[in-house]
């Protein structure tokens, strides 16, 4: 009983500052419970001479040992009964009686001490449930992060030296996601604080991650749906379509003012080199220029309906884009309204062209002649262009600088392009015969299109009349060359012998078909003051290029409203800079970014000055001539006998009819190999010209 009784006043000291148990107001009623209440009313501050407790005794005399007493906010691994301020648990080694037989207990008597009331009974208390372990959200998927800065954050989760708690003590609670920035919520399972944890860092000299997204969207020629669907098969969540639009927008500005820059500074270069060479009129340097124009989609060559056309003007000098136009058809917010009869909200319209695709071209083209003065102080002397628009008549037509006349230089590429389709064409025209037609090969074509390049490289460097008389010659000479009379031919374009090798000219030399061919190649020697000057429109077709690249091959429809307009100024800034993203962040945050994006970049960058060191030629000879596994003349397996013996029958049928029929046969084709029906029916019979 001593023991016990010093056991009992130690914790009391300890951890109830000296309060003292009186006495018990209630005995054990079921000792299998394992617990004891202890009335609050029944304890009182007392000097530590106060008499130990009496411990009620059981049936058998064991006496019932409390165990330890504790405040009642204490929280315990075991049964706790707890009144205003004292709980009180049973020792385990109280006495088992689950395996006797029920005895009842009576209460132990226990006179209270003098003035000192007995509490009334304690309500029964409450027992609370505990929390649903899995009411939080699953959080799955992968998500991308500032690994830096992500660290940084999880190695400060250190907080309260106390519990010694660090990141394993927390648990992550809910997910607040901006497009891909994630803001993680956690919750500290010992001292129950909340952290925050974000993916990325905000206040940095960095583009956030979400405007780096919609930047690289724009770069590499796709949408929101090709990056939805990419993301996706990443299990990455993404920002919305309506937030998309938000940041795309914004980035829209950027590209566009990024361009404006680069054109000005391509116009500044362009206009040092013409006051150096001493070009200028009425005060403005006069400059060449190269002009083309695209649409956003393909025409095939006969379906020009784009609803938006872009055209460019580039500088001939140093091959960058001056002047950019882009004209568009059609608004889906207008016409929508139309399409539901109501007047159209209140937006930004980027319709701005009324008339045929075909025209825009030269709209624009011409409208960048128009402000060449205004914008950068430049006169566009000369234009090299395609002979496939009207541009050049619309720009004189303008008269945009008065008292200068604007000059045109036909390019060398289509020029020869056009003459090689039209001779293709003829050979397959019905209106001639075939056994004049047959002569159009692809040999012939090419042994022309020889001619001419081989005189423009002879005569660039001589005078300029002496010059464009020699091609003049030599153009319309060139289709008695590869017909093979070489009587008139120059030693530099053809080393044969200078005699008629062939009596194919004076069987075609009288003919209307070969009236029509001289046609083709007259229009062509018509323009050898274009052809000596040996130039083409590469740098704007390049351009061209780059436009597809950046509007998804002309695969995607961007021309609803702003995209397809924005996606060309994007493409500026990458004809110009050759560095688009590093030029549009550099222009964002006002210094150069680091990172990927500029190793990347330079990359590319070593890449092509690589390339561009050593000129190859490229090798375009044909390995297979004939292709036997595609198209016409694909292999077939043999007939079966049945259809063989079907097919046979035909044939004779046929022989038969005509046999009935040969006396008109006879009439009609007297000509012999003048008539088509001549050679289509000695190609089934044999006639007697066989056999001598």
């Amino acid at each position: 009983m001593v023991n016990k009784r010093n056991k009992i006043k130690k914790y009391s000291r300890l951890k109830l500052k000296k309060l003292k148990l009186l006495n018990l107001n209630r005995t054990l009623v079921n000792a299998k419970s394992d617990i004891v209440e202890l009335p609050a009313e029944q304890l009182q501050s007392t000097s530590e001479s106060v008499a130990p407790p009496q411990y009620p005794e059981t049936f058998d005399g064991t006496v019932v040992e409390l165990q330890s007493v504790s405040p009642s906010f204490f929280d315990t691994s075991e049964k706790v009964l707890g009144t205003e301020r004292i709980t009180g648990t049973v020792s385990p080694q109280i006495l088992e009686i689950s395996d006797m037989a029920p005895v009842n207990l009576q209460p132990v008597s226990v006179t209270p001490p003098p003035c000192v009331t007995e509490a009334p009974e304690d309500p029964p208390y409450i027992v609370e449930q505990e929390c649903e372990t899995n009411s939080i959200k699953t959080i799955t998927g992968r998500r991308i992060v500032d690994i830096v800065y992500f660290l940084e954050q999880l190695q400060q989760q250190k907080h309260d030296p106390l519990f010694q708690c660090d990141f394993s003590c927390l648990v992550l609670i809910t997910e607040k996601r901006t497009g891909l920035v994630s803001h993680f919520n956690f919750q500290c399972r010992m001292c129950k604080k909340y952290f925050k944890v974000c993916t990325d860092h905000l206040d940095t000299d960095r583009i956030d991650i979400n405007t780096a997204a919609v930047s690289g969207i724009v770069a590499s020629g796709i949408g929101y749906s090709q990056f939805e669907e990419t993301m996706s098969a990443m299990d990455v969540p993404i920002f919305r379509e309506k937030y998309y639009a938000k940041i795309q927008d914004h980035m829209f500005n950027e590209w566009e003012a990024t361009a404006v820059e680069a054109m000005e500074q391509a116009a500044a270069i362009e206009r040092e080199a013409a006051i150096q060479e001493g070009r200028v009129f009425n005060g403005f340097p006069v400059i060449d220029v190269f002009a083309d124009g695209a649409w956003c989609k393909r025409s095939y060559g006969n379906n020009y309906k784009a609803m938006s056309g872009v055209a460019a003007i580039v500088g001939r000098k140093f091959g960058k884009v001056l002047f950019i136009g882009v004209k568009n058809k059609y608004c889906l917010i207008c016409a929508r309204a139309e399409k539901r009869q109501e007047k159209p909200k209140s937006h930004v319209c980027y319709k701005n062209y009324e008339g045929p695709s075909s025209g825009m071209e030269a709209t624009i083209v011409c409208e960048g002649f128009k402000e060449s003065t205004n914008m950068y102080g430049l006169i566009y002397g000369n234009i090299v262009a395609d002979g496939d628009s009207a541009t050049y008549a619309k720009i004189l037509a303008s008269d945009p600088y008065e008292g200068y006349v604007v000059s045109k230089i036909e390019c060398r590429n289509h020029v020869l392009r056009n003459m090689c389709n039209k001779l293709r064409a003829l050979g397959k025209d019905t209106k001639y015969p075939k056994v004049q037609r047959k002569h159009i090969t692809d040999e012939k074509v090419m042994s022309m299109r020889k001619v001419v390049t081989t005189s423009i490289k002879h005569n660039k460097n001589n005078p300029r009349d002496i010059a464009i008389r020699q091609i003049h010659e030599d153009i319309t000479n060139s289709l008695n060359h590869a017909y093979g009379d070489h009587r008139r031919c120059k030693d530099y374009c053809c080393s044969k012998d200078k005699s008629i090798l062939s009596s194919t000219v004076g069987e075609l030399e009288h003919s209307t078909f070969w009236f029509r061919l001289k046609v083709i190649l007259n229009s062509v020697a018509s323009k050898s003051r274009s052809l000596l000057e040996d130039v083409d429109t590469n740098a704007v077709e390049r351009f061209n290029s780059v436009v597809a690249k950046f509007v998804g091959g002309k695969r995607i429809n961007f021309a609803s409203r702003r995209s397809y307009q924005a996606r060309c100024s994007a493409a500026v800034v990458s004809y110009n800079t050759k560095r688009p993203l590093y030029t549009l962040h550099k222009k964002i945050l006002g210094k150069s970014p680091v990172g990927s994006l500029q190793k990347l970049e330079g990359r590319r960058e070593q890449k092509r000055k690589q390339a561009n060191a050593v000129k190859r030629k490229k090798n375009r000879t044909k390995l297979f001539e004939k292709q036997n596994d595609y198209g016409g003349r694909v292999a077939a397996p043999d007939m079966s006998v049945e259809d063989y013996s079907a097919a046979s029958a035909d044939f004779m049928t046929n022989l038969n009819t005509l046999v009935c029929d040969r006396e008109g046969i006879q009439k009609r084709t007297t000509l012999q190999r003048e008539s088509t029906e001549w050679l289509q029916i000695r190609r089934l019979m044999l006639t007697a010209s066989n056999f001598g």
